[in-house]
């Protein structure tokens, strides 16, 4: 069962045991920044396959940088667009990462704040999604999982035929 993170709430910068990823979402691959409480960046990620291979080779990343940090709670934050976020978070959800939802407009706005432009950058993005992480300036919703999935996935189904044929 996926958990979502629970937003901002106190204790998150000086808690020793949390990873925060940021992933910038893209078709092929991702872009991942793993970060400490402080705001450390500990590893940029320019390339995260959007497949098993991908996710496995982020998995043992953020593995170790739990070791080497004492960390025993992961949470992942990404921007929900399209559809190439959903293999990545169903894998990492199953492993026991807590994901969030980040909004587009956030990132934008960090993004201008921070590097006075709104250039789009994957890596420099992964990094902001983590600090937006970090902060708690997350979406509070998970996404849907077993049976709930399938049922939402059959009703869009249904609709895209309704209006096919309609």
């Amino acid at each position: 069962m996926c958990k979502v993170s629970p937003g901002n709430r106190g204790g998150q910068r000086g808690d020793g045991s949390i990873l925060f990823v940021g992933c910038d979402i893209g078709s092929r691959h991702h872009a991942a920044a793993i970060m400490d409480p402080s705001g450390r960046v500990l590893e940029k990620l320019t390339k995260v396959f959007n497949s098993l291979k991908g996710f496995k080779f982020l998995e043992g990343k953020i593995d170790y940088w739990a070791k080497r940090t004492g960390a025993n709670t992961v949470r992942l934050g990404f921007e929900p667009t399209g559809h190439y976020w959903k293999p990545l978070i169903h894998f990492m959800c199953n492993r026991g990462v807590e994901v969030s939802f980040i909004k587009t407009t956030a990132i934008k706005a960090m993004r201008e704040l921070t590097d006075s432009t709104q250039s789009k950058n994957d890596r420099r993005d992964a990094v902001t999604l983590a600090h937006l992480l970090r902060e708690g300036k997350v979406l509070k919703s998970v996404p849907p999982e077993g049976v709930w999935r399938e049922l939402r996935d059959l009703v869009k189904h249904h609709r895209r035929l309704t209006e096919e044929n309609g």
